[in-house]
């Protein structure tokens, strides 16, 4: 009886810190990729790019002026600035794309 609660809790907890990990990574990688220049999202809905890059923070420039968010704020690169493709890395330009959360692909939106 002790085996199979200690192997449902395992069931249980196993994939949890899977997840956990592979959402840890992603938010390196996308933190890693950010440069001058990038039109990004943050958790808000704000949309602009970056124009400073600090240890743990970014400068947007918006439409109305500037503003300083933590890098954690940020949850989407729309538009890189080398290459204009976006996330999705084509080389043409047909709109913005957004590395939707939970999801391994770029999604035109």
């Amino acid at each position: 009886m002790i085996i199979l609660m200690v192997a449902m809790l395992g069931v249980v907890i196993i994939p949890s810190i899977l997840t956990g990990r592979r959402e840890k990574k992603k938010r390196a990688e996308l933190f890693a990729g950010m440069k001058k220049g990038d039109r990004v999202q943050t958790g808000s809905g704000i949309i602009g790019t970056i124009t400073e890059i600090g240890q743990d923070d970014v400068v947007l420039k918006m439409e109305e002026g500037r503003i300083r968010f933590a890098k954690a704020a940020i949850v989407a690169i729309l538009k890189s600035a080398v290459g204009g493709g976006g996330v999705g890395g084509g080389a043409k330009n047909d709109g913005p794309v957004a590395e939707l959360k939970g999801e391994s692909k770029a999604v035109r939106v």
